[in-house]
């Protein structure tokens, strides 16, 4: 009943209180400009061990009209890569209307999380074209405790066309501190599914995960918890079941790590049952006593 009514408290507090990302900002000090279906390319270094949850970029958009982006990243460096679309994946995208030159102008992309490592992250912009500034070697690295930029390139097309270099992407990035949720397992009836929980920055506090059929979303102040307030949920996350749901709520270690398990009903029937499962880190001091919300792991019962 405890952590039932942890759930319903979720609920009730969200929108109430604005958790407050972090962010990175090179510079809305530009010297030049693109034009549409042009595409934006740097490095990236993620410092912080626990890896980093984008959230949203303010970027520098030489006109006033709606556009929209992709965000692209390939492992390692861009350098070398910025003529080869296939090693590069699109993990967001978003819409915004720009501000004019110099003005920030807020893009909400679809969230992503980037974990410990260094990529190429390519920015292409469709509808209108962006400013950036010209590298000099002396205003290409920016750098905070958590994530460093190493810029970078402008494309004239789509990982195609003429190269610019070196040039300074104007923008801003918010995260906060991401939590990873990885399983793994058959996942047939009869077995188990086995989970790690890893959320460094949250050593030694507690944790509740959850299961459901869908993957809501739960509001939680300005941040999604992507689970369906069903049945399944309040199972998994009430202790009613713990032969099923085991290691459902606990302590992270010193590590930030964790283990559970799904011991999934040796029922047929269930085969070709999507569920979704996600876990947050509780702490009394954070907006609406969440830490931090992980990604959702999907499965299907085969």
């Amino acid at each position: 009943m405890r952590k039932t009514a942890f759930l319903v408290a979720i609920l009730l507090l969200a929108g109430l209180v604005t958790a407050q990302p972090s962010f990175i900002t090179t510079t809305f000090a530009s010297n030049n400009s693109g034009s549409t279906d042009w595409v934006n390319m740097f490095d990236v270094n993620i410092i912080n061990a626990s890896g980093l949850q984008i959230l949203s970029l303010d970027l520098n958009i030489s006109s006033t009209s709606t556009f929209a982006i992709a965000v692209y990243v390939t492992p390692n460096t861009y350098v070398g890569n910025d003529g080869n679309p296939a090693v590069w994946k699109k993990v967001s995208q978003g819409t915004g209307v720009g501000k004019g030159t110099n003005v920030p102008a807020p893009v909400d992309v679809s969230d992503f999380i980037l974990t410990p490592g260094s990529y190429g992250m390519g920015i292409h912009y469709t509808g209108t074209g962006m400013a950036y500034t010209n590298g000099t070697g002396t205003n290409q690295n920016y750098q905070n405790a958590d994530i460093a930029l190493q810029l970078g390139l402008v494309r004239g097309g789509f990982f195609t066309g003429t190269v610019f270099t070196p040039r300074v992407w104007n923008g801003t990035i918010y995260y906060i501190p991401a939590v990873t949720l990885a399983g793994s397992g058959s996942g047939a009836p009869g077995t188990n599914l086995d989970f790690a929980l890893s959320a460094g920055a949250d050593a030694g506090l507690g944790y509740q995960m959850g299961s459901s059929f869908g993957n809501g979303p739960i509001p939680i102040d300005s941040r999604k918890l992507e689970l369906s307030l069903d049945d399944l949920l309040v199972l998994s996350a009430s202790s009613a079941l713990p032969a099923v749901f085991q290691n459902y709520a606990g302590v992270l270690d010193a590590s930030g790590k964790a283990a559970a398990r799904l011991s999934i009903p040796n029922v047929p029937a269930l085969k070709g049952i999507r569920i979704y499962t996600a876990f947050v880190t509780l702490k009394a001091t954070a907006p609406s006593g969440i830490a931090s919300i992980s990604n959702t792991f999907l499965f299907t019962i085969q």
